[in-house]
Order: structure tokens, then C-alpha cells, then sequence
């Protein structure tokens, strides 16, 4: 009987010194969404092309502009992705698409040039916009940028800021 109680003695204080070590954790500091800037690999930009559209029919007399589907090589010439450039059937809105920072090419229709090959500079973090659609649909982002800072087709027409 002597050991048992002894074991027994033992062991409830080996419990109760174990239970009054562990307490629970806690942290003040609450958590919430990862900040804009920040990317899951540090090293990814975005990139979305507003390639010229088609309409597709909506209904009985109703149709929708979708942007037209386009390629993004790599500087040697390969094809990265092949980008179907619409969320959907009747959306108006083109894709945009994450990619590791660097150099590509994109082959995309243009509404006034037909097919063109852009070379394009995708930024950690940041979104680059080329516009193929008719100038008149998007001018007005190019308002304040000097000429400087503007890349044009042969024929004139601004698609985007000059890449550095």
C-alpha cells in the first residue's frame, strides 16, 4: 500500500505541476488580411490586356463586348500561357493574369492594328495595363502622363506607359 500511495502522490503532483506550467496562449495583436503589397512568393506582378472585342449575342436583341483571347511569350520566344480573356461568356471584362516579374511578349488583337506583338515589363506587385480596344474607351487614363512616358502603335494610338 505504501508504494501505491506513494506512486499515486507522485503522480497527481507531476499533473498538477504540469497543468499550472502550460497555461493557454494568448495574442493581442489581431490578424487580418495580408496588406496590398505583399505577394504569397514576393516576386509575381499582374498583367491584364484589353484586347480588342467581339460581340457575342445576350439575349434577343442584347450583345456583350468580349475581349479576345491572347498569348504571353517568354523573351526567347515560347509560349508561356495562352489567356482566354474573359470571366465569362457575356462579360465585358478581360482577365488579369499573375505572373513572375520579367520580360514577355504578348500577341493580341488589336481593334484598329489587327494582330500585334507587344513586348510588356511585369513589376513585383504591381499591374500592367496594355490597350488594344478603341483609344476612345480608355483615354482618359492617359491624360496627365507626359509623352514621354506613353507607348504608341505606328498608327498613333497610345496602348500603354513606356515600361522601365
Amino acid at each position: 500500500m505504501n508504494k501505491r500511495n506513494l506512486l499515486l502522490t507522485v503522480s497527481a503532483a507531476l499533473l498538477v505541476s504540469g497543468c499550472a506550467w502550460a497555461g493557454p496562449t494568448v495574442v493581442n495583436a489581431p490578424v487580418g488580411p495580408r496588406p496590398p503589397g505583399l505577394l504569397e512568393d514576393g516576386y509575381a506582378g499582374f498583367l491584364t490586356v484589353y484586347s480588342a472585342t467581339e460581340q457575342h449575342r445576350d439575349g434577343d436583341n442584347t450583345y456583350a463586348n468580349v475581349h479576345t483571347d491572347y498569348q504571353i511569350h517568354t523573351p526567347d520566344g515560347h509560349l508561356f500561357k495562352q489567356v482566354s480573356n474573359s470571366l465569362g461568356p457575356r462579360s465585358e471584362i478581360p482577365v488579369t493574369v499573375k505572373l513572375p516579374k520579367g520580360f514577355y511578349s504578348v500577341v493580341a488583337q488589336s481593334e484598329t492594328m489587327g494582330a500585334v506583338t507587344i513586348p510588356v515589363v511585369v513589376g513585383t506587385g504591381k499591374t500592367t495595363e496594355l490597350h488594344l480596344e478603341r483609344e476612345k474607351d480608355w483615354r482618359r487614363v492617359a491624360v496627365n502622363a507626359r509623352e514621354s512616358d506613353l507607348v504608341r502603335l505606328p498608327n498613333g494610338q497610345i496602348i500603354g506607359y513606356r515600361g522601365r
